[in-house]
């Protein structure tokens, strides 16, 4: 879903970045994005978001090594900034997960984690009324599966019919061209 525009709703949501999350270092923005918010990425729906949330939380377990929630929060929410021993407080119980067990990247750690921040970012209501498990689920396979990012397209399309559909329409096509069977 599209949340942009909607005042009233928590920051995270409204900016389709339900994980309130920055650019990463030394580039622009991520995939999907269509914005920024002060200093956080505007993303085109909140799958987008999703998303950029399921691949950062994936690198910075297998990537930065910070395989606890502990070293995850504090990288994610650094005490300067947050109440990072609430958040880790608050995410473990979210989970299920101690604070100090190593984390997988499994699609069940990843999105239990997922909807554990976006929870604490965003707050228990506006979370569960705007931000459903299946826009998890599938941010999630938008990261992990490379397949996915066309679905996304076709996703977008849905979302707004009268900009995406010629472009998905053309994607389709090309693609059909370049890979069909050559007599």
């Amino acid at each position: 879903m599209d949340y942009r525009g909607q005042a009233s709703l928590p920051r995270g949501i409204r900016d389709n970045n339900p994980g309130n999350l920055q650019p990463p270092p030394g580039l622009t923005g991520w995939q999907g994005t269509v914005g920024m918010d002060g200093p956080f990425v505007v993303f085109a729906d909140d799958t987008w978001g999703l998303r950029a949330l399921a691949l950062d939380l994936t690198n910075k377990i297998n990537t930065d090594g910070l395989d606890t929630i502990t070293s995850l929060i504090t990288a994610y929410a650094p005490p300067s900034e947050n109440d990072t021993a609430s958040y880790i407080s608050s995410v473990a119980a979210d989970t299920g997960i101690s604070a100090t067990d190593q984390l997988g990247t499994d699609q069940d750690t990843i999105t239990s984690l997922m909807r554990a921040i976006v929870n604490h970012e965003n707050g228990d209501t506006a979370s569960a009324q705007y931000i459903p498990d299946s826009d998890i689920l599938t941010g999630y396979q938008m990261a992990n599966n490379p397949g996915t990012v066309f679905n996304a397209a076709v996703i977008a399309a849905q979302a707004y019919p009268t900009t995406t559909v010629f472009v998905v329409g053309a994607v389709a096509v090309g693609l059909w061209l370049l890979l069909r069977p050559k007599k």
